[in-house]
């Protein structure tokens, strides 16, 4: 498994031009990555649905990677009515999705019936085009939810489909690119995490333990 490491952008107010607009104060909790894994997971869902006007329930959908992000996508998913799948290279990293009652595939191949497969950046390498069925039942969505930089190596055909779709060459299928195409939520959400947390630290200055359980009962209130 390829451990996500969040773009500096994301979580660092020294860089101004961040491409998200998503800046929080340096120093967070290590707790606080659960908290951005689950608001990018989202946000990763949100745009999938807005871009493609289409449903989630009764749809197989495919997660590619098995870590932090792979489990915080798949459980929104499978919440939302999906017929999940969990694809890893490695069979270890699907023992606990197994036994969370996920079916998985050992594999970076994705079935003919898949109706979208969102790729996280955790697996050992990019989903390539070659993964992807030529074949598909109707048109397949790959969502490239990789947070620092593609998680998808596809060969794609010049004139993009519509906005934020761009044709996969030789398969009846179109890849979603959620870093350019998210529409500021994440952001939005970084930022209130800096605001609480900036809140925490002042409100406890040089004790910070009490800092972190101030931030935590915030951010769970």
């Amino acid at each position: 498994m390829t451990a996500i490491t969040w773009p500096r952008e994301l979580v660092d107010p020294a860089i101004a031009a961040a491409p998200t607009g998503a800046a929080a104060p340096a120093g967070l909790p290590a707790f606080a990555e659960t908290l951005l894994t689950t608001a990018w997971a989202q946000s990763s869902v949100r745009t999938f649905a807005a871009t493609t006007n289409l449903g989630i329930a009764s749809t197989r959908i495919a997660v590619v990677g098995a870590g932090a992000l792979g489990a915080a996508l798949a459980r929104l998913l499978r919440t939302a009515g999906a017929r999940v799948v969990v694809h890893s290279d490695d069979p270890r990293e699907l023992v606990a999705f197994a036994v969370d009652g996920f079916d998985t595939a050992s594999t970076f191949a994705l079935a003919a019936d898949t109706g979208a497969a969102f790729v996280t950046g955790e697996a050992s390498r990019a989903l390539r085009t070659g993964d992807v069925p030529s074949g598909a039942h109707g048109t397949l969505v790959v969502v490239d939810a990789g947070p620092a930089a593609p998680a998808t190596d596809l060969r794609t055909t010049a004139a993009p489909v519509r906005a934020g779709l761009a044709q996969i060459d030789g398969a009846q299928a179109v890849v979603l690119d959620v870093r350019s195409n998210e529409d500021g939520a994440y952001a939005r959400t970084v930022a209130s995490l800096g605001r609480a947390w900036e809140s925490a630290r002042t409100a406890h200055p040089d004790q910070p333990l009490a800092a972190e359980s101030a931030f935590a009962e915030a951010v769970i209130a």
